[in-house]
């Protein structure tokens, strides 16, 4: 615990630090010269926000170097990477992010067209453009890149939805749960700010188990959903502010 204490301080202080480090954003130029000089994927750094350095740490995370503006943003980014994965996937241009990832709006413009849970192959990686080559498992529509991909996948469809479900936000996946008439019926009747639980991606329906976050209510299906996210609060609202549709979840006004 005390582990744990000291690396989310240490994380905190490290934020604090380099908030107001840039006064304005950095421009192109800059972007493109400091991710090239670090020989990174990313001229930003995800965690401080600000330019990477060389000689700061570097991590590889699936096949990409990551770069970074501290050594203790590095460490950071280790303990949750998903969580900053996911800042430069949301916005390349904002970290002059490089990557061989299909971008989040072409993989949901082609999940759309597909009508699928998925907007890239889980077996490829590839983004999903093919109608007709598709598997239904578990209630789920899965859309794969070619033929090949989908006899794979049925071999095996548990391996390929694990690593969708490990990382859904690269794979534009959205996780079996409740519609989304279901969900608003939920949050209106639980004032709630979600209608599906964050932890287990049920229904919010049980009355005294919600706590409020940051100003807003959040729900859960059961109480050691609510004992779980109170551990880690900001691990579950990292998946509905990711997914806010698929939650069925509400963001506060700015």
């Amino acid at each position: 615990m005390r582990t744990f204490m000291s690396s989310a301080l240490a994380v905190a202080l490290l934020l604090l630090a380099t908030a107001s480090a840039w006064s304005a954003e950095p421009t192109r130029e800059q972007l493109q010269a400091a991710a090239k000089k670090a020989g990174s994927v990313n001229g930003l750094c995800p965690v401080t926000r600000t330019l990477v350095v060389p000689g700061a740490g570097t991590a590889t995370y699936k096949g990409e170097r990551i770069g970074f503006a501290r050594k203790e943003a590095v460490a950071a980014f280790q303990a949750d990477p998903t969580r900053y994965m996911d800042r430069l996937r949301l916005n390349p241009p904002k970290y002059w992010y490089a990557t061989k990832t299909p971008p989040v709006v072409t993989m949901r413009a082609a999940k759309k067209t597909c009508g699928s849970s998925n907007g890239r192959c889980p077996v490829m990686g590839k983004t999903v453009i093919v109608k007709g080559t598709s598997s239904t498992y578990r209630g789920q529509k899965v859309q794969f890149c070619c033929p090949p991909c989908k006899a794979k996948f049925d071999k095996n469809p548990d391996k390929y939805l694990r690593i969708m479900r490990a990382d859904p936000l690269a794979y534009a996946y959205d996780r079996p749960g409740p519609t989304n008439a279901e969900m608003r019926v939920a949050r209106t009747t639980q004032r709630t700010a979600n209608g599906k639980c964050p932890v287990m991606g049920r229904l919010v329906v049980a009355k005294g188990r919600s706590v409020t976050y940051q100003g807003q209510k959040i729900g859960f299906c059961c109480p050691p959903c609510l004992a779980k996210f109170n551990k880690d609060p900001e691990k579950f609202m990292r998946r509905m502010r990711a997914e806010p549709a698929a939650y069925g979840y509400t963001p506060p006004k700015r």
